[in-house]
């Protein structure tokens, strides 16, 4: 199991079902979704999570959708350590870079409906993630976060 770390006081369950999940050895992608009120931790122990596993994590805002593309573009150069920003132009091109920046491990998405709300797009359908001539094959969980409805 993945020691849970120092800061994160209590939460034993919680860290437990999240530990579990990142550490998986199923050879198949998954997709989590953590919900529940706001101001319950959820962010702190994400961010715990991909710390803990050498993980991916991007926490959205309520920005407009070019805003929002062009963070996620500076954290992928910065995961990536090209320095920088990868020009993100579509959600659709900043997920074929993010799984070729990130072809194994964990990824977590924190507050993916503020996405999803600034963007006309919807999110991408399972046929659309699984196309194996456009999409590496993951052996690694996902994990989005969502603390408020989705729009």
């Amino acid at each position: 199991m993945l020691a849970k770390p120092e800061a994160v006081f209590d939460r034993h369950a919680e860290w437990e079902a999240l530990a579990r999940f990142a550490t998986s050895p199923a050879a198949s992608a998954r997709f989590g979704v953590v919900s529940g009120r706001r101001r319950q931790g959820k962010t702190f122990l994400l961010d715990a999570l991909a710390r803990a596993t050498d993980g991916f994590y991007f926490a959205a805002t309520e920005d407009t959708e070019l805003e929002s593309l062009r963070r996620f573009g500076r954290a992928l150069a910065a995961r990536a350590g090209t320095g920088g920003a990868f020009e993100l132009h579509s959600w659709e091109e900043a997920l074929r870079r993010l799984y070729a920046v990130v072809p194994d491990g964990l990824i977590i998405i924190d507050e993916l409906p503020y996405l999803l709300s600034a963007s006309p797009l919807s999110p991408p359908s399972s046929s659309t993630c699984s196309t194996p001539a456009e999409w590496p094959e993951r052996r690694h969980p996902s994990c989005w976060s969502a603390a408020r409805p989705w729009p």
